[in-house]
């Protein structure tokens, strides 16, 4: 059948034709091909998902890797892609009187379709539209003639065609129609009254009309959908901008190419007139020097010459001159002899040794030559990086050395905005600036406007504002001995389970000490805040869970028989308390009077827990266990195995899981104690890494207890 697929939807924009899936190619429908979406909103449909169940999925359209749990149905339904079909097969009948029979559709078999009733979803012949309007209880549903159909606009057929939503939650209401919505931030779903009633009456929920919900979520969503707009809009211009700057391209490489051939062919040219100048010049200078010392060596021979045969002419005369003959000419002997060795002979320098005076050959300069060629190094240079801690609003430095060059080279630096951020070089190698961005900063070597190192350099801006920390090893207030598990109250106010103490701590927004709980001789490890604001301790060395009121007044407490070391603690939407027990490898689940309900993890396959430690409960009341060295498990509610994160990059996974949290966005923050250095992570809810908290940065020794304030 023909259709076109999403990504063919964002290329085309709605054509009236069937939304199809882009793996398989069919058609979506609401039996076996219902259309499922992931978490980066591409949609597929459910049999080509559950190809990959149990696996991880990469999306086609844009490469996210995504898990595909076991249980297909988790996957949430694209009801806009099954609603849009389902509306134009309605469309394509109403207009061309295609209408399904209603065969034996009531007692008088009539087949002629008159009408469709939006909450029978179904088409009625006149037998059954005249009852609509005589029985009581069907006078409430909504009908409309075939002929009334054909004049309704677009958004009234939408709207009319829109599928009744009942209740699936609670056994017994079932036909209950879908009519509120519970707005706490834990439960956000839709209900039918009697869920309201019944399980959703708490103070802390906060049930309203489906209508209102609508509204309130319609203008989030719209004012979400306007940014996203406004971001692709700036995306356009910017591919625009690139497109425009492709079709240059070629015209400006061919004539870069021209010029380059051109340049050099008038360089050679010169080069060689140089050369003959040169050459010309080195033989005039080899000539004028050749003169001169032909001219001075004619002296010295002279002068060799005369005192050679002022030597020769005195020894033949001591030799064979008789004494009388000797002492007839020892005068003009004498004096001539004098004479030539009274002569000086100054010390001579060479005239040679710089020759030629305006030319001293070396290796060829290939920084000139670079420079003269290429516009950048073409990613080729690398470089050491020292980067120091970055704090948003304050002067931050790092040290960048390009690695077998001299000389410095320009640096940009980036927020995460892509917007460069002004810098200043103190020395060679030496840059600082004034980040206003929390968040990863860019490092960008250039040279001549283009990029000359393909490596990326980050630098993690942080902001310190708001941050304290409190505490050092004693048993004074505000001391500790020991800290483990860790709850933040709906004042704000930090809980801290100061264990070798035996003690509840209770600190204010400011980390100043409040008050404490003492537990006697028992050893609290976990802690944590129920929705009614009671206090849930659990104590390692009796097994006990203990629960006290607001005003820290013990309540009760509660042991069961399968605890073997009973360790983290966190309370659900539903009041249900969870503890992880590590030497158990499990998490038990009871109700908030102590009540055994489930446990949850495998002995063995894809849920089986091995080390669990903490638990922390997120979306739709999921279940996220910290698996120390195994990452972590993430299960429904109900005790369904959903996936692993373990790996959070390419290079990266998670060491050793100690606590987890999850705030109000849904992101999920860990603590990784084995890691070096240790750190605390942001990730996705569906593990991708949004943000680092390292030791380096934030001095954290070996990080254990991680919770979030209300605020998120």
């Amino acid at each position: 059948m023909a259709g076109i697929s999403d990504t063919d939807l964002v290329r085309q924009g709605e054509n009236k034709v069937p939304l199809k899936c882009s793996l398989c190619k069919h058609v979506y429908d609401v039996t076996d091909r219902l259309p499922k979406y992931l978490p980066c909103l591409h949609t597929f449909c459910a049999i080509c998902l559950a190809y990959a169940v149990g696996r991880i999925f990469q999306c086609p359209g844009c490469q996210q890797k995504n898990y595909i749990p076991i249980h297909i149905d988790i996957i949430p339904t694209n009801f806009a892609f099954l609603n849009y079909n389902q509306l134009l097969c309605h469309k394509n009948q109403i207009k061309h009187s295609k209408l399904p029979s209603r065969q034996s559709c009531c007692r008088n078999k009539q087949t002629l379709n008159v009408s469709h009733c939006s909450d029978c979803d179904a088409y009625l012949c006149q037998y059954c539209h005249d009852n609509h309007d005589h029985i009581e209880y069907l006078k409430t549903h909504e009908v409309k003639t075939i002929e009334e159909l054909k004049q309704l606009s677009e958004d009234s057929l939408i709207s009319f065609f829109h599928q009744k939503r009942f209740c699936s939650k609670g056994r017994g209401h079932t036909d209950q129609r879908i009519t509120l919505y519970c707005d706490h931030r834990n439960c956000q779903s839709p209900i039918c009254l009697q869920c309201a009633l019944l399980e959703h009456n708490a103070i802390y929920h906060q049930p309203i009309n489906i209508e209102n919900a609508v509204l309130k979520y319609k203008e989030i969503i719209n004012g979400k959908l306007d940014k996203a707009i406004d971001k692709t809009r700036e995306i356009s211009l910017q591919i625009n901008q690139i497109n425009q700057e492709l079709s240059n391209l070629k015209d400006n490489t061919t004539k870069q190419v021209n010029d380059v051939e051109h340049y050099f062919s008038e360089l050679i040219k010169k080069i060689n007139s140089r050369k003959q100048q040169l050459v010309c010049e080195i033989e005039k200078q080899h000539n004028v020097l050749q003169t001169s010392l032909n001219i001075e060596k004619k002296k010295l021979q002279m002068r060799q010459y005369i005192v050679d045969t002022s030597v020769k002419f005195t020894e033949f005369t001591l030799k064979y001159d008789s004494d009388v003959e000797l002492l007839t000419t020892k005068y003009d002997v004498c004096s001539q002899l004098d004479k030539v060795s009274s002569q000086t002979i100054p010390d001579r320098k060479s005239t040679t040794e710089q020759f030629p005076r305006f030319f001293h050959p070396q290796s060829v300069n290939l920084n000139m030559v670079n420079n003269t060629v290429f516009s950048g190094h073409q990613g080729n240079i690398s470089c050491d990086v020292i980067k120091n801690d970055a704090v948003v609003g304050k002067t931050c430095n790092f040290t960048i050395t390009p690695r077998d060059m001299n000389e410095a080279l320009p640096v940009i630096v980036r927020d995460p905005d892509s917007r460069h951020v002004e810098t200043h070089i103190t020395t060679k190698h030496d840059v600082t600036f004034k980040p206003t961005k929390v968040g990863s900063h860019e490092i960008v070597l250039n040279k001549y406007d283009a990029p000359a190192d393909s490596n990326l350099y980050i630098i993690d801006v942080i902001d310190t504002k708001g941050l304290w920390k409190v505490g050092r090893t004693g048993v004074n207030n505000a001391e500790f001995n020991t800290p483990v598990g860790i709850t933040v109250d709906k004042m704000g106010n930090v809980l801290i389970a100061d264990a070798g103490n035996k003690r509840i701590q209770i600190l204010d927004s400011n980390g100043k000490y409040i008050d404490q709980i003492l537990l006697d001789s028992e050893r609290p490890i976990g802690v944590a805040m129920a929705l009614n604001s009671n206090i849930v301790v659990v104590e390692f060395d009796t097994k006990h869970v203990h629960i006290y009121s607001e005003n820290r007044e013990k309540i009760k407490q509660f042991t069961y028989k399968e605890f073997v070391k009973p360790y983290g603690v966190t309370v659900n939407s539903k009041g249900h308390i969870l503890v992880a027990d590590p030497k158990a490898h499990c998490i038990f689940v009871f109700t908030s009077d102590g009540d055994f309900i489930m446990k949850i993890g495998k002995e063995e396959g894809e849920g089986k827990l091995n080390n669990p430690h903490f638990v922390a409960t997120g979306r739709n009341d999921d279940v996220i266990v910290s698996d120390t060295y195994q990452g972590l498990a993430l299960f429904t509610k109900h005790g369904q195995f959903i996936r692993r994160i373990h790996q959070i990059g390419d290079d990266d996974k998670l060491y050793d899981c100690t606590s987890v949290a999850v705030n109000s966005d849904y992101s999920i923050i860990v603590a990784d104690e084995q890691s070096i250095p240790h750190r605390i992570l942001v990730l996705t809810y569906d593990g991708t890494l949004i943000r680092s908290l390292e030791s380096q940065h934030h001095k954290l020794s070996r990080p254990l207890g991680v919770a979030v304030t209300e605020d998120g």
